[in-house]
């Protein structure tokens, strides 16, 4: 579109374009006819401006609706997501409903946060070892899955 305008208004330019014709070269029928073609590419150029800027308009009310009516997923942590439990296209079961003037909201858990806190490990200890196990003693564990990594810790009530 604008290379339409710059093409008419070189040809209109370099033919019979002057700053201030006169009555003789405006009743040319080649200036008519040249400044015809430039003024309608000017005003194409400006209705496809016009219509350029109402397309953007309209691609920014469609986002902002967009945003309005998708959901917002919050951690309630800092974290890194640790396991999913949704899966691409899934719906998430998050329900706003309103009685009067109060609201109620209900949430799904869809991902667990992993905090970088210290994590927790549930043993089991038989009876007759139980009393030699004093609260903050260190304790190092060792899993078959990591068979040459040892983890410490200590103990908690």
């Amino acid at each position: 579109m604008q290379n339409t305008l710059f093409v008419a208004n070189q040809k209109f330019v370099n033919d019979k374009g002057v700053n201030n014709p006169s009555d003789q070269q405006k009743s040319d029928p080649v200036y008519i006819e040249e400044n015809a073609t430039w003024l309608a590419a000017q005003a194409a150029y400006v209705n496809q401006s016009n219509v350029i800027a109402q397309a953007q308009a309209n691609v920014s009310n469609a986002s902002l609706a967009y945003q309005l009516t998708s959901g917002t997923i919050t951690a309630s942590t800092n974290g890194k997501i640790g396991d999913l439990t949704i899966t691409k296209g899934m719906q998430i079961g998050s329900s706003n409903t309103t009685a009067g003037s109060s609201t109620n909201t209900s949430n799904q858990a869809i991902a667990s946060i992993i905090t970088g806190n210290a994590t927790a490990v549930s043993v089991s200890v038989a009876e007759v070892d139980a009393p030699q196990i004093k609260v903050d003693q260190v304790a190092t564990i060792t899993f078959d899955a990591f068979p040459n990594k040892t983890f410490t810790g200590r103990s908690w009530e």
